[in-house]
């Protein structure tokens, strides 16, 4: 994801800024972004500022001669979304849409409230570690690392001298089985510290750092690890929990960290069927349709 700047001058005479120009200023932000070998997901507008003095997240209707935006971009590689779409219809499942996974997680873990105050979705996986950050309702951040969960299999086995499955069962039993938290402990707390100084980077970058009252929702299979909440705590001085689904009736079966992204789609899918916008960025949903006709058109 890169967020960047671009600025027009305002199209009518009177100076009332229209969607035209707001449409014109994210074009211009946008031609500061590479996208070579890559796609665009989502086009997320921060904010607006008109001549340098009156910064509003809506400019419309509003009067002034210079618009200026600063815009989140997030894109993927081109061969990566390939991959995926062909996968999942090679499944016999149709892709309607395609959304980042931190996002669509988000639409089932966090509160309006939480995205509204600043709040982030930390998405433990297999291979990598993902996050979002929302403020002001809004996406403010997404960010991908090559840090996962079965890293931490692999870890074990090596300091333990067991087999992948072995250290596997034991990751797993971690958060139940008192002597294996004793072994274990020092090699996952680790790996951890990995990820999470990797997020706490992030976050100083997008100045955010210790600055989210919503907290940190962990998610993700990573998270049946019992400590990741305490160590989010201890490390990004930010309150932080493991996720709870949202928007569901309660079912144990629905209780697998692991699952969050799949219902946020399914959530996102019945939100807009009902005419309702949850990930707040309309303007994506353009960009979706191209990548996905374009996409499309490589399948065999």
């Amino acid at each position: 994801a890169i967020r960047t700047k671009g600025s027009v001058m305002i199209a009518r005479a009177d100076g009332e800024v229209t969607e035209q120009d707001m449409e014109r200023v994210q074009n211009a932000a946008r031609e500061h972004v590479p996208l070579t070998n890559r796609r665009m997901l989502h086009v997320v507008p921060l904010s607006y500022t008109i001549d340098e003095a009156l910064t509003v997240r809506s400019p419309l209707a509003l009067r002034g001669a210079k618009l200026e935006s600063e815009v989140l971009f997030i894109s993927d590689l081109y061969r990566s979304l390939q991959e995926a779409v062909a996968s999942v219809e090679a499944a016999g499942v149709a892709v309607d849409d395609l959304i980042s996974a931190p996002i669509a997680a988000s639409t089932v873990l966090l509160s309006s409230q939480q995205k509204e105050v600043g709040a982030a979705v930390l998405d433990i996986g297999a291979e990598t570690t993902m996050l979002a950050v929302f403020e002001n309702g809004n996406t403010a951040g997404v960010a991908a690392f090559p840090i996962g969960s079965a890293h931490i299999t692999h870890d074990i086995a090596l300091g333990l001298q067991v087999s992948l499955r072995e250290a596997e069962d034991l990751k797993c039993a971690f958060h139940t089985d008192a002597a294996a938290r004793k072994k274990l402990h020092s090699i996952v707390e680790a790996r951890l510290s990995d990820v999470f100084e990797l997020v706490e980077r992030y976050l100083k970058r997008i100045d955010r750092n210790g600055l989210l009252p919503g907290g940190v929702v962990c998610t993700g299979g990573g998270t049946l690890i019992g400590i990741v909440p305490e160590h989010a705590r201890a490390t990004l001085h930010l309150p932080a929990e493991a996720g709870q689904v949202r928007l569901f009736a309660p079912s144990s079966r629905l209780e697998d960290p692991g699952l969050a992204v799949a219902l946020g789609l399914c959530a996102q899918g019945l939100l807009e069927e009902r005419g309702q916008e949850s990930l707040g960025f309309s303007g994506a949903r353009r960009a979706q349709g191209a990548v996905l006709r374009w996409l499309r058109s490589l399948l065999p």
